[in-house]
């Protein structure tokens, strides 16, 4: 009876030892957002009746744990969960690589002291040579054989050097790679891994599914488009592309992906509207998509408007403190690549006050208010040559039509606050800062092109397409590239922002061949005082030339300056039939001209 009670006591306290084990889970899903990835690993882990440890290995060092989200199936239960990191040493890591680099040092320093010996070859033979020229007496048959001697073994040191030089050259390239392979690897692994515990009771035992999904914040995807015009009569290929990036520390092997527009980074707590105090130094400016606290790095992009949100076209975007910078485009957008360690931008444009800003976004929008005119009163006249009020007709430019690619399955998910590109098919993805892009969607899309002039900023003409029905697309702000009869001419930016209308301009680039001459008639020019006032009467004269073989319908939009002060009185004399709008200061014409004709 004793034995049977000492074997029971046994049996139950082995029952009671908590079983442990180690498992990887493989990445299954990935949604990828602007900023960031929420990464998905799932797999089987075999449970025994009772208590079971389990660690879940090989998870990234760096994701944010407070995201962390762990699912049993059915019939197990967590009774606790704990991350532990094991940070790798980065000596250790160097030092795997120590005999190989001293390999490479040494053979460096061996070959530059084969190329000091050489060196001193050569002095000695020119320093030889140059006997023949001294007061010291040769025979002329001495001089003929030092100088044969001279040339033919510096023939030999030089092509000792040269190969020297080639040697030294591969073994620089090889240091270089070897380097390059230390900070790769040092930048990856040298951040080590982290580990799950979990501590699962299970009635029953036997297999179980598991899932933990994580939020990692080194990925991200950016859109981009193709613009393929094949025809001013045909409909445009507009090709939706996902560039995307990952490098979380972990390959991604046959993962499903989604693309999302969603912001987890972003702080979705309700604002706090205080009183708005109205003073003489401050304005109304409105925050838009500036939520990071910065700074950030990178292809930012951005929109510059005047203070009444109008996009300034030309108007000068440089990094602080360099000499790199870029123009906005015709909807006032521009893009450029910030390097680390700069946060700051200078933006100007004629007639404004010069903005310093600070880059705490990859996606900026920037006013700028105009400086404080003079006070006068001045009397703006316009006028343009030719002008006869007809009706626009647009021309077929006898384009091929573009070969339309294939795009990647996927399903698209709206929800109530977000897009999501779900991919029909497994990706592979390795863990690196380098780009990879996929094609997600192809689309012929109904527009209506148009020829476009904004003489006081630009002469030349641009190419533009309006799109009606743009909510209908799912397009999400990001660069275009623009191909005309399937060549490169340009980039162009695609926004969100729609008319009332639902219709989208977009720009196509310029046309050379259509331009206008914006004049100042300096003959006209007047200005004489009445009184303590100013009076200013000036004309300008528009020029407009097309050097296409086909008729083209053409948009001309020109601008007369609008008073915010109420000593400054406008006063429009003359606008040639165009279509005025007092309140921005607009003056828009529609015409129709000849191919090879001027105006």
């Amino acid at each position: 009876m004793r034995l049977l009670i000492i074997i029971l006591s046994l049996c139950f306290y082995n029952f009671c030892i908590a079983q442990s084990s180690e498992i990887s889970l493989e990445v299954t899903h990935a949604t990828i957002y602007k900023e960031g990835v929420t990464i998905t690993r799932s797999g089987d882990i075999d449970l025994q009746r009772g208590v079971n440890k389990i660690d879940i290995s090989d998870l990234p060092i760096d994701m944010d744990e407070s995201t962390l989200n762990v699912y049993i199936s059915d019939g197990h239960v967590i009774r606790s969960q704990k991350i532990i990191r094991n940070y790798v040493d980065p000596k250790k890591l160097v030092s795997a690589y120590d005999d190989e680099k001293q390999i490479i040092q040494d053979s460096i320093e061996f070959i530059n002291t084969m190329m000091s010996v050489s060196k001193g070859e050569a002095s000695i033979l020119d320093a030889n040579i140059d006997l023949t020229s001294s007061d010291e007496k040769f025979s002329a048959d001495e001089v003929s054989l030092l100088r044969a001697n001279y040339a033919r073994d510096m023939k030999v040191i030089q092509q000792d050097l040269l190969n020297y030089k080639l040697q030294l050259r591969k073994l620089k390239k090889s240091l270089t790679a070897l380097n390059r392979q230390i900070a790769t690897e040092g930048s990856v692994n040298s951040r080590g891994t982290a580990t799950l515990l979990l501590e699962i009771h299970s009635e029953s035992g036997g297999v179980a599914e598991a899932e933990v999904s994580y939020f990692h914040n080194d990925a991200g995807w950016t859109p981009t488009y193709d613009l393929h015009v094949s025809g001013l009569s045909a409909p445009l290929d507009l090709v939706y592309k996902a560039n995307i990036f990952q490098n979380t520390g972990n390959d991604w092997e046959d993962v499903e992906l989604s693309l999302s527009t969603a912001r987890p980074k972003r702080n979705y707590s309700l604002p706090n509207v205080g009183t708005y105090f109205l003073t003489y130094n401050n304005y109304y400016t409105e925050d838009y998509d500036n939520y990071s606290t910065g700074p950030v790095s990178g292809l930012i992009r951005g929109v510059v408007t005047d203070d009444t949100g109008e996009p300034l076209i030309g108007a000068n975007v440089i990094i602080s403190g360099t000499n790199n910078g870029t123009i906005t485009d015709i909807d006032g957008s521009f893009q450029i690549y910030v390097p680390q360690g700069k946060d700051r931008f200078v933006v100007s444009f004629t007639g404004f006050n010069s903005k310093d800003v600070y880059i705490n976004s990859n996606n900026l929008r920037i006013r700028l208010e105009m400086e404080e005119m003079l006070d006068e009163v001045v009397v703006t006249g316009l006028a343009i040559r030719g002008m006869a009020s007809q009706d626009m007709t647009y021309a077929d430019a006898g384009l091929s039509r573009s070969k339309k690619q294939e795009s990647i399955p996927l399903s698209l998910i709206k929800s109530q606050t977000s897009i999501s590109y779900d991919i029909a098919v497994p990706i592979n993805l390795k863990s690196t800062k380098e780009q990879e892009s996929i094609l997600i969607r192809n689309e012929e899309v109904p527009v209506d092109y148009q020829y476009k002039v904004f003489p006081k900023i630009d002469k030349n003409a641009y190419l533009t397409a309006s799109v009606k029905d743009w909510t209908s697309l799912q397009v999400i702000e990001g660069m275009a590239n623009i191909y005309i009869d399937n060549r490169f001419i340009g980039q162009t930016t695609i926004g969100e922002e729609r008319d009332i209308s639902d219709r989208y301009v977009l720009s196509l680039g310029q046309d050379r061949d259509v331009y206008v001459d914006r004049t100042l008639q300096k003959g006209y020019t007047k200005r004489k005082f009445v009184g303590s006032n100013r009076i200013d009467s000036r004309i300008w004269k528009l020029d407009i030339v097309n050097n296409k073989s086909e008729s083209i319908g053409l948009t001309i939009e020109d601008q007369y300056p609008v008073s915010k002060d109420s000593n400054i009185k406008i006063d429009l004399k003359e606008a040639a039939e165009a279509t005025i709008d007092k309140d921005k200061g607009s003056l828009i014409w529609k015409k129709e001209i000849g191919p090879s004709s001027e105006m």
